[in-house]
């Protein structure tokens, strides 16, 4: 069975599990930064989503024929600088998964984290998800210098409650 999560921030990622019998870890079959680039607003730099390449990412996501599409359900509060930009990565996503006929879950960052027993900490994600996958996701969830990718790992995570849930659904 795969599964695919997707952190839809503009530091998140997709990541697609190969996930066997209950009892075995999946398997991490890949695991994508989400397609961004910096465009000057003003005098500063600000990453923004490359949608070509974004619609490119889950046209290969597709190829896998997941059982399901789990999207972070994330929402910024009112006073946040930008948080009207969650929304849009959502949307995003919500748009291009729906072309390629994906089959979509969305859930609330509370409610997967609760499910899997999940600390809210970004470093905790990383080492949930080093935990629960295969080979500790091949240093997939560290970068160079071995810091947390903690969009990578959430994304990871998401694919991971996603395969969890199905296969509760499939027991009953």
């Amino acid at each position: 069975m795969i599964c695919v999560g997707a952190d839809p921030g503009l530091h998140g990622a997709i990541a697609v599990l190969e996930c066997k019998r209950h009892g075995e870890r999946p398997v991490l079959v890949g695991c994508w930064d989400i397609p961004t680039a910096g465009r000057i607003y003003g005098k500063v730099a600000r990453p923004r989503y490359v949608l070509p390449d974004v619609a490119n990412l889950l046209k290969a996501v597709a190829v896998f024929e997941p059982e399901t599409f789990v999207i972070e359900e994330v929402q910024g509060h009112g006073h946040q600088k930008g948080s009207s930009y969650f929304g849009y990565g959502v949307g995003i996503l919500h748009m291009a998964a729906t072309i390629y006929g994906l089959p979509i879950s969305v859930c609330s960052p509370s409610r997967w984290k609760a499910d899997l027993r999940c600390p809210a900490a970004k470093s905790a994600s990383v080492r949930m998800a080093e935990a629960r996958i295969a080979d500790g996701g091949n240093g997939m969830f560290r970068g160079p210098k071995g810091g947390g990718l903690d969009g990578r790992a959430e994304a990871a995570l998401l694919a991971y409650w996603g395969w969890v849930k199905l296969a509760r659904r499939s027991a009953m």
